[in-house]
Protein backbone atom coordinates (compact mmCIF):
# COMPACT_ATOMS: atom_id res chain seq x y z
CA UNK A 1 0.00 0.00 0.00
CA UNK A 2 1.53 3.58 -1.07
CA UNK A 3 2.10 5.83 2.44
CA UNK A 4 -0.06 8.76 2.41
CA UNK A 5 1.53 12.12 1.97
CA UNK A 6 0.24 15.09 3.44
CA UNK A 7 2.68 17.77 2.65
CA UNK A 8 4.51 18.97 0.26
CA UNK A 9 8.09 21.41 1.93
CA UNK A 10 10.21 23.00 -0.85
CA UNK A 11 13.47 23.95 0.81
CA UNK A 12 14.85 27.50 0.18
CA UNK A 13 17.47 26.13 -2.48
CA UNK A 14 15.06 25.15 -4.59
CA UNK A 15 12.60 27.91 -4.30
CA UNK A 16 15.43 30.08 -5.37
CA UNK A 17 16.97 26.99 -7.98
CA UNK A 18 12.77 27.51 -9.44
CA UNK A 19 12.88 31.13 -9.48
CA UNK A 20 16.20 31.36 -11.41
CA UNK A 21 14.67 28.92 -13.99
CA UNK A 22 11.82 30.68 -14.32
CA UNK A 23 13.97 33.89 -14.99
CA UNK A 24 16.17 32.09 -17.55
CA UNK A 25 12.90 30.65 -19.68
CA UNK A 26 11.26 34.46 -19.37
CA UNK A 27 14.17 36.11 -21.03
CA UNK A 28 15.52 33.24 -23.49
CA UNK A 29 12.09 31.59 -24.25
CA UNK A 30 8.51 32.28 -23.48
CA UNK A 31 5.73 32.39 -21.42
CA UNK A 32 4.73 28.95 -22.66
CA UNK A 33 7.92 27.10 -21.59
CA UNK A 34 7.22 28.78 -18.28
CA UNK A 35 3.69 27.39 -18.14
CA UNK A 36 5.36 24.09 -19.32
CA UNK A 37 7.76 23.66 -17.15
CA UNK A 38 4.87 24.44 -14.26
CA UNK A 39 2.81 22.26 -15.12
CA UNK A 40 5.44 19.55 -15.48
CA UNK A 41 6.13 20.31 -11.87
CA UNK A 42 2.76 20.15 -11.10
CA UNK A 43 2.26 16.91 -12.07
CA UNK A 44 5.69 15.77 -10.45
CA UNK A 45 3.95 16.71 -7.38
CA UNK A 46 0.81 14.75 -7.67
CA UNK A 47 3.15 11.83 -8.68
CA UNK A 48 4.90 11.88 -5.50
CA UNK A 49 2.16 12.50 -3.01
CA UNK A 50 0.57 9.02 -4.37
CA UNK A 51 3.60 7.34 -4.77
CA UNK A 52 6.76 9.06 -2.87
CA UNK A 53 9.05 5.90 -3.66
CA UNK A 54 8.11 6.01 -7.13
CA UNK A 55 11.78 7.38 -7.82
CA UNK A 56 14.86 5.76 -7.13
CA UNK A 57 17.12 6.93 -4.76
CA UNK A 58 20.70 8.10 -5.51
CA UNK A 59 23.71 6.63 -5.24
CA UNK A 60 25.80 9.56 -3.85
CA UNK A 61 22.83 10.05 -0.26
CA UNK A 62 21.03 7.93 1.25
CA UNK A 63 17.68 8.80 1.64
CA UNK A 64 17.70 11.31 -1.56
CA UNK A 65 15.73 11.08 -4.63
CA UNK A 66 16.19 12.07 -7.92
CA UNK A 67 12.78 12.47 -10.12
CA UNK A 68 14.15 13.18 -13.99
CA UNK A 69 11.20 15.43 -15.39
CA UNK A 70 12.78 16.48 -18.31
CA UNK A 71 15.91 15.94 -20.34
CA UNK A 72 17.16 19.09 -18.49
CA UNK A 73 15.42 18.90 -15.28
CA UNK A 74 15.58 16.86 -12.29
CA UNK A 75 14.21 17.35 -8.73
CA UNK A 76 15.75 15.66 -5.68
CA UNK A 77 13.66 14.99 -2.70
CA UNK A 78 13.32 13.65 0.72
CA UNK A 79 10.03 11.62 1.89
CA UNK A 80 10.03 12.18 5.83
CA UNK A 81 7.44 10.35 7.23
CA UNK A 82 4.18 12.19 5.55
CA UNK A 83 5.84 14.90 4.21
CA UNK A 84 7.60 15.34 0.74
CA UNK A 85 10.93 17.95 1.48
CA UNK A 86 12.12 18.96 -2.02
CA UNK A 87 15.76 19.31 -1.37
CA UNK A 88 16.68 21.31 -5.02
CA UNK A 89 15.70 21.54 -9.08
CA UNK A 90 18.63 21.01 -10.99
CA UNK A 91 19.44 21.08 -14.75
CA UNK A 92 20.74 18.06 -15.26
CA UNK A 93 23.87 18.99 -17.57
CA UNK A 94 25.15 21.05 -13.81
CA UNK A 95 27.18 19.19 -11.23
CA UNK A 96 24.81 18.26 -8.70
CA UNK A 97 26.40 15.18 -7.43
CA UNK A 98 29.52 17.39 -5.37
CA UNK A 99 26.82 19.76 -4.40
CA UNK A 100 24.22 17.14 -2.90
CA UNK A 101 26.55 15.53 -1.01
CA UNK A 102 26.87 17.50 2.05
Amino acid sequence: MAKKVSKIIWSPLAERQYLNIKDYLLEEFSQRELVNFNVMLQKFEIVVKKYPDAYPETSFKKNLRRAVLSKVVSVFYRVNGTEIHIVAVYDNRQDFQSKLKN
